[in-house]
């Protein structure tokens, strides 16, 4: 969100702005978990055995790929020009059919939401994002 709102604010230090907007992007790529999605804080950090420590905050110790994240990075970058013909796109859009339920929706972080995605949501994209997943959930059916 912040790279999107820096991206439309114009300041005398637009040079430095690009800059540090192009490092972003790379950071945020860089972010992508090998299952082509993104969580929030770390990659890669999935693995459920660190779930049964029994000193531990159980759940707080992973932070697994999430569809809204992934939604809202693929929005994040649709801003900047990215597509479906970029490899980053490419894999969140098949993290984002895997993890999709079989009723078209998504979880929300925790899966404390639904994502009802048809037409109107796409895992936390905005209906304004150049990238929209929404037209893979013809691909499930409603059973």
């Amino acid at each position: 969100m912040v790279m999107m709102a820096l991206n439309r604010t114009q300041t005398p230090f637009d040079r430095e702005k690009s800059a540090a907007l192009r490092r972003a992007i790379r950071w945020v790529i860089g972010m992508q978990c090998r299952d082509g999605g993104w969580a929030a804080f770390d990659r890669d950090n999935d693995k459920w055995l660190f779930t049964q420590v029994p000193f531990a905050d159980h759940n707080a110790m992973i932070d697994p790929s999430t569809s809204d994240i992934t939604g809202r990075v693929l929005e994040c970058l649709s801003h900047f020009g990215f597509t479906t013909e970029d490899k980053c796109v490419q894999r969140a859009i098949e993290f984002l059919k895997h993890d999709q339920c079989a009723d078209g929706s998504w979880y929300g972080a925790g899966a404390a939401t639904t994502f009802t995605g048809r037409g109107r949501h796409c895992a936390g994209c905005a209906a304004s994002a150049k990238i929209c997943v929404c037209h893979m959930s013809a691909a499930r059916s409603r059973g």
